[in-house]
């Protein structure tokens, strides 16, 4: 059901606007919802900090690692702030019409920070009761961020894209 609404949103969106406005559009959708779980995550450790001890609303097992909770939620509040403000900045500079390697330069510093929070996904995931799901979750986040510093790569024209030689494009050499 979901996937048929995303599908017939994008349907709705490709049809009054452009390939770069979607993308413009995507990119600003995706740091705002970022930064606004960066913000979220502050007020949860801010909220945290004030319960006493013995109010605990987490049951005895869940309140001894409470700590190490605390610590991995502000450990992820910058990642997600950085990552936020450049998937924004970089969607600005596409509308400034800023030169490409100043785009991918922008993307590359989301790109680290997106990284910089799988290794707090993985954090949680071995805290957690459900190991197996926060585990994929990190995967995931790691190959979005392995996907971004390409593309950002690829902008800053840092790694040469392999040509296919002689006729090596026939037999399925361009991908």
């Amino acid at each position: 059901r979901n996937a048929g609404d995303y599908l017939a949103q994008a349907a709705a969106s490709m049809r009054f606007k452009t390939g770069m406005e979607l993308v413009i559009s995507e990119m600003r959708e995706a740091g705002d919802c970022l930064l606004d779980a960066s913000n979220r995550m502050n007020i949860a450790v801010e909220e945290i900090a004030v319960i006493p001890d013995n109010e605990d609303p987490l049951n005895n097992v869940q309140a001894a690692r409470r700590p190490h909770l605390v610590q991995c939620v502000q450990r992820a509040v910058d990642p997600l702030r950085i990552c936020g403000d450049a998937l924004e900045a970089t969607s600005a500079a596409i509308m400034q019409r800023r030169t490409v390697p100043e785009i991918g330069s922008v993307l590359e510093r989301g790109a680290y920070a997106l990284s910089d929070l799988v290794y707090v996904m993985e954090d949680l995931a071995r805290d957690s009761g459900d190991y197996e799901n926060g585990v994929v979750s990190a995967q995931r986040l790691g190959y979005a961020a392995m996907k971004m510093k390409e593309a950002s790569d690829l902008l800053m024209d840092v790694t040469p894209v392999e040509k296919p030689k002689g006729k090596g494009w026939l037999k399925g050499g361009l991908q």
